[in-house]
């Protein structure tokens, strides 16, 4: 299947932590047991790259996970939420340029344009 993929010819994705095959499950690990889908570019239909769903069982494990950490980021005190608010903050802004990058080649918008609601996202 890679044969047939274009991710090569977008080199910002890898800069995002993006390969050929990615795994679309994440709660603190990333899986992936369920379909494979085709990410393809809009402008041009071509496949870029692929990611694996979750199955049944990935769900389920990613849920009880989820309010596993939902209890525990809910007693977390105030001053040390907003400073990993604050860090999730910091990464988003330091892979800027290649979310910009990301946008402005799915939605055939510049640079410039895409980066707007980028920006505000980060502030």
């Amino acid at each position: 299947m890679s044969a047939q993929l274009t991710f090569s010819k977008y080199p910002f994705l890898a800069e995002l932590g993006l390969s050929e095959e990615n795994l679309g499950c994440y709660d603190g690990e990333w899986r992936g047991n369920g379909p494979v889908i085709t990410s393809k570019n809009p402008s041009t239909g071509e496949s870029i790259a692929t990611v694996r769903g979750s199955s049944e069982e990935d769900y389920e494990k990613l849920v009880d996970n989820m309010m596993a950490a939902k209890n525990k980021w809910a007693s977390t005190p105030a001053p040390q939420r907003g400073e990993i608010v604050r860090q999730i903050g910091d990464a988003f802004r330091a892979k800027l340029e290649p979310l910009t990058r990301r946008l402005s080649a799915r939605c055939r918008r510049s640079s410039t344009c895409a980066i707007s609601p980028l920006v505000c996202l980060a502030s």
